[in-house]
């Protein structure tokens, strides 16, 4: 995979990307792998779908699946290796024409959206800092909040622990670091509403089974919206829709 990052204003930014046509290749492999775990098709044992047949019979669906996962994938990998945070929606340029993987063949988009500027602040600035969410918070409860969003240990690694600076647009942190910061954040305001868009995108397993448990037992004191492509993350909700060429369904 290959990529340019062009800055096209002090707010703007457009990425140019090339995949080359074997992780094309790994990537439709892998969706249909995922797909048949547990797919029934009369004449086969369940998960025991050969892949010609899966991709032969889904293959909208599959394929579908592969192109959305590898562009998100690739996106985010490259903007958290160039720590850059978008602040508005990533546009695909030439949306009319859109594209899906095919096999043996590279797969090239072009996408832009906007930034915030950058600005230099005070070198003891701590722009996530937890605590700004509730002025009265005690360091007891900042540090549950913590341990519910699986960021305490972390933060204890760090060399001056909770009073840590982590540079003027926490330029230190990891994407995956900066997500759970701002679920500890979350957990911490008094608010009754959460909305979360892709919580767990950015950390492993071990992790997400942490944040999905916290944000099962805030459930009963708080309403909560998740947007994610994970159906572990999903498992935890009461209800969930699914949005598909425009139209919103309650799944069962």
């Amino acid at each position: 995979m290959s990529h340019n990052i062009e800055n096209v204003s002090s707010t703007k930014r457009k990425i140019a990307i090339s995949i080359d046509a074997k992780e094309v290749n790994n990537s439709i492999n892998s969706t249909i792998r995922e797909y048949g775990k547990n797919l029934n098709i009369n004449g086969f044992r369940k998960g025991k779908v050969p892949a010609s047949v899966i991709e032969k019979r889904f293959n909208e669906e599959v394929y579908n699946y592969a192109t959305e996962n590898l562009i998100n994938t690739t996106i985010n990998k490259i903007l958290d290796e160039a720590k850059i945070r978008p602040v508005s929606r990533v546009q695909f340029e030439n949306q009319d024409e859109a594209k899906k993987l095919a096999r043996d063949t590279n797969f090239e988009f072009t996408c832009t959206f906007e930034v915030l500027p950058e600005i230099e602040l005070p070198k003891d600035f701590s722009e996530y800092s937890v605590n700004v969410e509730s002025a009265e918070a005690t360091q007891e409860e900042i540090e549950t909040a913590c341990k519910m969003a699986s960021v305490h240990d972390f933060i204890m690694t760090l060399s001056d622990g909770y009073k840590t600076s982590v540079g003027s647009l926490g330029d230190n942190l990891s994407a995956g670091e900066k997500q759970r910061i701002g679920l500890a954040r979350a957990f911490l305001s008094g608010s009754k509403l959460i909305l979360l868009d892709e919580p767990t995108s950015n950390v492993d397993s071990i992790n997400e089974g942490i944040i999905l448990k916290a944000l099962k037992e805030q459930k009963n004191n708080r309403s909560i919206i998740l947007v994610s492509h994970r159906e572990s993350t999903m498992s935890i909700a009461d209800r969930i829709y699914s949005i598909k060429d425009g139209k919103i369904k309650e799944c069962d």
